[in-house]
This record gives C-alpha cells, sequence and structure tokens, in this order.
C-alpha cells in the first residue's frame, strides 16, 4: 500500500492519503501479472484461472475458465500442475487468471524477462493478439526497449521514481527532450553543446565540430545526441569532402558486431585541411578514443570496409550528422 498520493482509475479513486481512501485489492479491478507469474504450486491450471471467481455461481466460473483456457490457448493443459509446464505456458496461465476477474486496468511486470528467446517471439505475439482485443488498458513495465516498442503504442519514463517523459513511443524515441530519457532510449551518442550563432551549435565532446540544426533552438540548450544508427556514411572515400553540412572524416577506432548489424566506433577529424591531410589515430582497440558510436548493417560495413582498402594509403571515412536527426536537450 503506498504511504502517499493518489490513484484514481476510471473516475474511481482507489487510494488518497489525504482522504484516508484505500479501496480493498479485492475490489480495485486491478489485474497483476508477476515477474515469476506466482502461479500456486498446489493448484492445476484450471484450479489457477478460476482462483479469483469465487464468488461466482459455479457453471458461470466454469465458463469463464473454459473461455480464457480456450482464448489463450491452454486446451489440455487443465490438469497439469504449474512445475509441468514451460515458462510460455505459465504466462498464459498467469494470464487467464487476471482476465478471468475482468479488471480494468492489466499491469504486467517484465512480461517476458523470465523466457528463454526461443519463446520470448512466440509470447509477444501472443500478446500482441491479447491486447488487440482487450478492452481496458494495458500497462507493462519493461527494461528491454525494443519489446516496448512493440508491444506499447505509449511510453511513460521514469527515472529515480520520477517521470521524466510520457507520449506516442514515437514521440518519446525521436525527441526524448532531457539528457535521462535520452539515455534510457539508448541513444549511444550524446554531448554537451552550446549555442554559437543562429542556428549553430558546438560540440566540445565531438572533436568541437560545429553543427547547423533544423529546429529551433530550446533555451537553455545543454546537450545534442544523435542515434547510432542515424550516423550516416558517404559511400565514397575522397580527398574533398563531399557537399552539404555536418560531414566530417572520422577513423573507425574499434568494431563490435552482431550476426547482422556493426558497431563502430569513431574518432572524428574536425580541425582539417582535408583526409590528406590527417593521420589515424595512434592508438586503436577497445579502449581506444572515440567520439561516436554509429550503427549499420554488415553488408554495408563490408562494402565500405573494402573501398578503404583499396586506396593505396590510408583515409578515414566521410560521415554525415544529418541536422534533422539531431537531438536537442534543455537538461
Amino acid at each position: 500500500t503506498p504511504t502517499k498520493g493518489r490513484i484514481v482509475l476510471n473516475n474511481r479513486v482507489l487510494f488518497d492519503a489525504e482522504q484516508g481512501i484505500d479501496v480493498p485489492s479485492a475490489q480495485r479491478r486491478v489485474g497483476f501479472v508477476f515477474q515469476n507469474y506466482a502461479l500456486f504450486p498446489h493448484m492445476r491450471v484450471a484450479r489457477n484461472i478460476g482462483f479469483g471467481l469465487q464468488d461466482l455461481p459455479r457453471e458461470e466460473r466454469q465458463s469463464r475458465v473454459e473461455y480464457y483456457i480456450n482464448l489463450l490457448q491452454l486446451q489440455g493443459l487443465e490438469r497439469h500442475y504449474p512445475h509441468q509446464l514451460s515458462g510460455g505456458q505459465q504466462q498464459r496461465v498467469a494470464l487467464a487468471r487476471v482476465l478471468a476477474t475482468n479488471p480494468e486496468i492489466l499491469l504486467l511486470d517484465e512480461p517476458l524477462s523470465a523466457l528463454d528467446n526461443y519463446l520470448r517471439d512466440r509470447v509477444e505475439k501472443s500478446l500482441v493478439d491479447l491486447f488487440s482485443t482487450y478492452a481496458g488498458t494495458a500497462l507493462i513495465v519493461t527494461h528491454n526497449l525494443e519489446e516496448a516498442y512493440r508491444l506499447c503504442d505509449r511510453w511513460l519514463v521514469l527515472s529515480r521514481g520520477k517521470a521524466i517523459a510520457y507520449g506516442r513511443k514515437e514521440d518519446v524515441f525521436e525527441r526524448p527532450g532531457n539528457y535521462a530519457t535520452a539515455q534510457l532510449t539508448e541513444c549511444k551518442n550524446i554531448s554537451s553543446a552550446e549555442i554559437v550563432g543562429d542556428g549553430y551549435i558546438r560540440v566540445p565532446h565531438w572533436d568541437g565540430c560545429i553543427l547547423k540544426v533544423a529546429e529551433p533552438l530550446p533555451d537553455g540548450l545543454a546537450y545534442v545526441g544523435i542515434r547510432a544508427h542515424h550516423v550516416g556514411f558517404w559511400p565514397d572515400v575522397t580527398d574533398e569532402a563531399p557537399e552539404g553540412d555536418n560531414v566530417f572524416p572520422a577513423w573507425p577506432v574499434f568494431s563490435s558486431e552482431t550476426q547482422h548489424r556493426v558497431t563502430l566506433y569513431l574518432s572524428l577529424v574536425v580541425d582539417t585541411n582535408g583526409p590528406t591531410k590527417c593521420s589515424p589515430p595512434l592508438e586503436r582497440g577497445p579502449h581506444a578514443p572515440y567520439h561516436l558510436q554509429a550503427e549499420l548493417p554488415k553488408d554495408v560495413w563490408f562494402d565500405l570496409k573494402q573501398r578503404i582498402m583499396s586506396q593505396p594509403q590510408p583515409r578515414p571515412l566521410w560521415v554525415s550528422l544529418d541536422a534533422l536527426r539531431l537531438i536537442l536537450m534543455a537538461d
């Protein structure tokens, strides 16, 4: 039970510390799915699902249990105990138990974190199907950004117990508005910034580069960011700087690969007369200093690497920091 604050659900006050209101949990119509599912180990699947329906007539209770067994594809498991189920099956039983009580809101705590990768995709699709027919609101707590993007329409970002951002997931992701939200939504490139003119900023930690911005500068500008997958690369390795704003030479000092993508750690070279005038960094490897991270498909990186290796002498890459992709933050 909270110690202070106020909780209102569909115009019903569930808790108000000042007025002394604290509706009993059985009357709140709030469904909660625990991270570890919290099934009763001594009860079979059907009894677990019907646990919150004790006040209903037997026939109605049985009918509702059967409905959610069919909805969540648990047929044939009615007489199984929780320890006889897979992780995905246990989660579906937990969901059925909660949904059977007709909650006005559904709370899910890290619903996929306990599942192996091969199960996570299947269960996630089941949740998407479930949410499409559920008449209430589903609130999901997760630390997995991709999971949140696939499952949710709106995001509420919490930091140190306080809400720091709320809105459509696209808006929060593309325009986080503050440093903490950008960091929590996995923006890999964030630096302090200062205004140097109308529509221009200087970024000290990105080798002092001057960037043109496309949006009005916020009052009290403090930071700028760009997501790693928005760092662009010029396809040609040339001596002359390509035309356009926010284009700089950069040396890759380290790379990290997954099955499909590569992360490049880049050292920018801003104060130079051209790529032929700048030498490769003396230090390379996982501990080498760098300015930016960039993410790109492996086939794109393979093509770029081939172009670099075909040069008679070392050449840096040309990177582009699209003004429309810059994230401007006041705090």
